[in-house]
Formats: C-alpha cells, sequence, structure tokens
C-alpha cells in the first residue's frame, strides 16, 4: 500500500527488503511482527518486517535496504529489556532480530579476548570460556538466559562482574558495527590490519560511542570482550538494613576497597514479594542450589544451616538489604575479603543468610 503523500511504499519497501535478505532473514508473518514489537515491559508499534540475518554482510545489505526505502531501523537483542529500547514508534520501520548472529567469532586465552557476534547470549559465551578457566570481565546482567551481549553492551548493562568492571561497555575492546546505511565500520585495535585487541584504543576511542547508545548510532554485528582469569572460589555475604542510608553507606565502603565482584542493593518488600508464592519444592530446589554453589561440602552444609535458620522470614525485620559476591585464587584469600566486608558493611548491618 502506497503513502502518495510520503512517497513511502509498504509492498516496494518489502520487496527491496526480500531482495537485499537471504532466503528465511526476512519475517513478514503479523503473529511475528507483533511477537518482535514487544518486550517485558511494554509495547511498540507493529513493524513493517523483521529481519533476523545470519551473516554481517547479510544485516548490511538488509540495512542499505532499509535505509533507502526510508525505515526506521530497531535492533533487538534477547529482548529481556524492561526499558523501552528498542520498541518501534511507528509501522514504517524494521526491527532487526540479532539472534541469528550467534556465533563465537574467537577465543584468545593467551591475549585474554574473545570476539562474538551480537546475537551470542551471556549464558552461551560463559559456557565457552568455562574450559578454558576463563570469562568476560563482566560476564552477564540480572535479565536472564536469553539475554545477548549484543543487548547487554547497548543498554548499559550490569550485575556480574559490575563490582570490578563496571558496566558492560567497559570491557569491550572493539565492535563492528553496521550503520544506518549499510556501511560497516570497525573500531579498536581489532580495526588495524594485522593488529590483535590486546587494548581497547587505537587512536580516537571511538568503540566507546557505540556502547550503551541503545542501538542508536548503529546495530552492532560483533563484539570483542576482555577476558580474565576465572576465580577458583566464590562465596558471599548479605546484610540487612533499617534505612536506605545504612545500606548505601554499606555499598559505598565495599565497592570503594574493590572487593566484590557483584554489589546489589534491594528492596526487602520486593523481595518478600518473591517468596510469597513459593512452594515446599521451590524451596528444597533453592536449597540444593545453595549447596551445589559452595566450593566444599562443609561449606555448602554451613549455608543450609543459614538458610534453614533465617527462612523467608529474614527479610521481615528490615527494610534493607544488600548481596556481596567476593572471588579469590585462595579459600584464606576468600575469608580475609568476606571478613573485611562484614567491618566495612558497619554497625548498622545485619548478616543474614547468603
Amino acid at each position: 500500500m502506497a503513502d502518495c503523500a510520503s512517497g513511502f511504499d509498504d509492498a516496494r519497501a518489502l520487496a527491496a527488503l526480500s531482495q537485499a535478505c537471504a532466503p528465511g532473514d526476512l519475517i513478514t508473518d503479523a503473529e511475528e511482527r507483533a511477537f518482535h514489537a514487544a518486550d517485558v515491559a511494554g509495547t511498540g508499534a507493529v513493524p513493517l518486517a523483521v529481519i533476523r540475518p545470519r551473516s554481517v554482510a547479510g544485516l548490511s545489505a538488509a540495512l542499505a535496504a532499509a535505509h533507502a526505502e526510508g525505515l526506521a531501523i530497531h535492533p533487538r537483542g534477547g529482548a529481556m529489556s524492561y526499558t523501552d529500547a528498542f520498541l518501534p514508534q511507528h509501522a514504517r520501520s524494521i526491527v532487526v532480530d540479532t539472534s541469528g548472529l550467534d556465533r563465537i567469532v574467537k577465543i584468545d586465552p593467551v591475549n585474554l579476548f574473545a570476539t562474538v557476534e551480537a546475537g551470542v547470549t551471556w549464558a552461551q559465551l560463559d559456557a565457552a570460556l568455562a574450559p578454558h578457566g576463563l570469562r568476560a570481565r563482566f560476564w552477564g546482567p540480572m535479565s536472564g538466559g536469553t539475554a545477548t551481549v549484543g543487548g547487554g553492551v547497548s543498554h548499559g548493562a550490569i550485575t556480574f562482574g559490575s563490582g570490578e568492571a563496571g558496566a558492560a561497555g567497559g570491557s569491550v575492546l572493539g565492535l563492528t558495527v553496521v550503520l544506518a546505511d549499510g556501511s560497516i565500520l570497525r573500531t579498536g585495535m581489532d580495526a588495524q590490519a594485522g593488529a590483535a585487541p590486546f587494548f581497547r584504543g587505537y587512536g580516537p576511542d571511538l568503540t566507546g560511542l557505540f556502547c550503551h547508545d541503545c542501538g542508536a548510532l548503529g546495530v552492532k554485528a560483533e563484539i570483542t570482550l576482555a577476558l580474565q582469569p576465572r576465580a577458583s572460589h566464590v562465596d558471599g555475604v548479605s546484610f540487612l538494613f533499617d534505612d536506605f542510608a545504612g545500606m548505601l553507606g554499606a555499598m559505598q565502603a565495599i565497592s570503594r576497597a574493590g572487593l566484590a565482584t557483584e554489589v546489589v542493593g534491594t528492596d526487602a518488600a520486593v523481595m518478600r514479594m518473591g517468596v510469597a508464592h513459593r512452594t515446599l519444592k521451590d524451596d528444597l530446589a533453592t536449597g540444593w542450589q545453595v549447596f551445589k554453589a559452595a566450593p566444599d561440602p562443609v561449606t555448602g552444609a554451613a549455608r543450609l544451616a543459614r538458610l534453614a535458620l533465617h527462612g523467608r522470614d529474614f527479610f521481615a525485620s528490615a527494610a534493607f538489604a544488600a548481596h556481596f559476591v567476593a572471588e579469590a585464587d585462595t579459600a584464606a584469600e576468600l575469608r580475609l575479603k568476606l571478613e573485611r566486608m562484614r567491618r566495612l558493611a558497619g554497625p548498622a548491618a545485619h548478616e543474614t543468610s547468603n
């Protein structure tokens, strides 16, 4: 259907996209288009089409066609966002589903970097790095197992590893970005022929322009991330606080000391809502996960005992809670970190099960 006033022609645009996309990469089914117009918390306008390219070249060709037809472009990762970051604002648009870009391009365990396509999930990358005894410096948001590397780097995701590495973009060494007109831009040292991305900067830091931009400046096709050795000992500690100031003070003190890889503060009322509908089966499953996550059976048993002692009622007496995860290469080093956390948390902190 043509819009004579504007010169837009949907049928022509779809034909151009069909010609540019590889077989199976263009989705026009009404139900699929509606599905791709929603995230966890909201729904946008149903786009004219969805593209799911399976190569950087395919993405480039599709975006060039969309640009020529005047279509808005909305990159979509795992759709775990609740920030209205990618939802189309009008029907003259396409959604770029990056889930087809799902290859781990390279893992370099010597020089500590990995290059992945944007649709690779953080969980997928972590599983691939585990046999090497490595992980990404920032290794995922709390969103879930389908959250993608491209989405996290676009949205400035935080959580796992953020205590040391900050938000997702801080661990990015370089990018391959497809711009709105289909042209391909490579940033960082990897953009230099014959160089490996040991460091992020090579000349002006163009990499930073495309991190935490919600895909507004281009569609990320490949991301190169800094890696680090995976710690052999991991444990955590949680505290309850009567007021926000006490929780914030503890989080600041522990963060400044560089002791935690993860720092999470929560409203205990929200957590009470989360456990309100749990069953005995859920509690047993949680206990088993707590035991399995322990570095040894003795520690696992101790954690289970604390969990059984406090149960669900430990949220009832406080308004806020803060949770910290520490990592170390030895059990002794880990104990020292946890003890320092307990001291820095201050007298207002009430330690509970972790």
